[in-house]
Formats: structure tokens, sequence, C-alpha cells
């Protein structure tokens, strides 16, 4: 066998493994529901538990419908663990992720599974207590989702505010920030006195583009003693996509607070 011919095998061999890794086009016909998805998506589906198996269980958490370009998209939330719905302690945690079909005609395609939405946390959601969550569009042909993530405890309350765009098959968290945090001495020895802040996020026009800034303003600001203790309080003013996330790019006011 020539070095000519080994190479083409090698060149042919690695064409058909990627090959092997494009997922075959997948859809449900007519209207679409949870039990449809995960069915097609997992191959089984429990009608009485809610849920399917996979490894771990997958159980729907919510459902969304977003219109983009005249077609309608739609957004399963799910979580899976290894308990299930029934045999699962409360709070019900467990790891978000999220399917995307688009309608075309009578059929629904999918577009993407992410089964592991948060990349950097092993605990996501909960069965009960559903997360805020929007599908949106962060340009003119650009496609997300935008999650409140709530943490906190004897007293204190963090608010974080995340959006994941639509790559490829998949999620990837492109901005994240802190939009509030409290104290309130309550159950819990106080090792601080209270305070609270907040911070509020839209989005501006598109750019040449296409892809919308985002713009931060502290709506009850921090104090400057608070903003020099916490790190993860956000610079208010503008931010900008750069191809891979949104960075800061120009400061709408000085300071975040104006109490000493």
């Amino acid at each position: 066998m020539t070095r000519l011919t080994i190479a083409a095998l090698f060149v042919f061999g690695a064409i058909g493994r990627l090959g092997a890794q494009t997922p075959p086009q997948l859809e449900v016909q007519g209207e679409i529901t949870a039990a449809k998805a995960l069915t097609l998506l997992y191959g089984n589906y429990d009608p009485q538990e809610k849920q399917s198996r996979h490894g771990q269980y997958i159980m729907p958490l919510d459902e969304r419908t977003l219109v983009l370009d005249g077609k309608r998209q739609w957004f399963l939330l799910t979580l899976s663990n290894s308990y299930g719905r029934a045999g699962c302690p409360l709070p019900c945690l467990g790891t978000m992720g999220v399917a995307v079909f688009e309608q075309r005609g009578p059929v629904w395609v999918l577009k993407a599974n992410e089964r592991k939405l948060c990349k950097d946390c092993d605990s996501q959601g909960d069965i009960v207590h559903t997360p805020s969550w929007n599908p949106i569009q962060w340009g003119t042909n650009a496609v997300g989702l935008l999650i409140d993530e709530d943490s906190g405890g004897c007293g204190y309350a963090a608010n974080y505010r995340a959006l994941y765009a639509l790559s490829g098959a998949g999620f990837r968290r492109i901005f994240s920030i802190k939009t509030s945090d409290s104290f309130s001495p309550g159950g819990c020895t106080p090792i601080e006195g209270p305070y609270r802040w907040e911070a509020a996020l839209d989005f501006g026009p598109p750019g040449p583009d296409g892809i919308y800034d985002i713009v931060v303003k502290m709506t009850s600001p921090p104090t400057r003693q608070r903003y020099r203790k916490d790190s993860l309080i956000p610079f208010a003013g503008v931010y900008r996509y750069d191809g891979k996330i949104y960075k800061h790019v120009r400061t709408q006011i000085p300071l975040p607070g104006g109490e000493n």
C-alpha cells in the first residue's frame, strides 16, 4: 500500500468520523409537546411520572415560544438528576438543560439540545420553583436565553442574570452579572449591618453587525463602602459583544452609589 493510499484512507476515515458526529435531522409531527419532544430526544417518556430516562432522569420544567423571521421557535427547559420526580428530595435540584425546535410547515425540527445549560455548576434549577427565564433576541438574527439565578440564606439574597446564546446545536454563556444583593438581619447572627442595591439591564439598538448592546443601570445604587467591598457589583454603562462575550466598553456614571 502506497503512502498516498494510506493518506487517502486516513482522510476519508476522518471525514467519515466527522459525518458520524453530525446528528440526523429530528422532527416532531403535528403540534409539539414536552412528551413528544422528550420521546424524540431520549427514546422514551413515562406519562405518569412525566419524565424520560437516559442515564439520568430528564423532567420538563417549562416551555416558551418565540417568533424569529416569521418562524416559530419552541423552547423546552428541562431538569435532569439521578432521583427522578418521585424520589427526589426537596428542594429537588438538578442540572438545567434546554431543547429548541423550529416549526417548518407541519413539523417541528430540532435545532439544539443542550443537556447541561449551566457549564460551571453541578446543580442548577428546582423542579418546584422554576427559575425566571425567557428566550430573547439579542441581535437581528441572534437568539438566546435570559435566565435569572437566585442565591441566599441567613438574611442574604442575591440575584444574577445570565445570557446564553444559541450556538450551533447548543448554548454558551456570553454575559452574566450580579443584578442585586441585600442583607436583612434575621435568623442568623448578623456579621454586618443591613444593605441593599439593585441594577437593571436592557438592550440597546442593534449596531452595524445587527447585535444589540446591553445597557446596565443602577436603579438602587450601593454605598461606596459596599462597592469597594463587593467585586461582583457591575459597572453601570454599555456592554458590547466582541464576537465571544459581552464586555464593558463605556461607563455612564463614574461610580455606582453616592453614599459614603
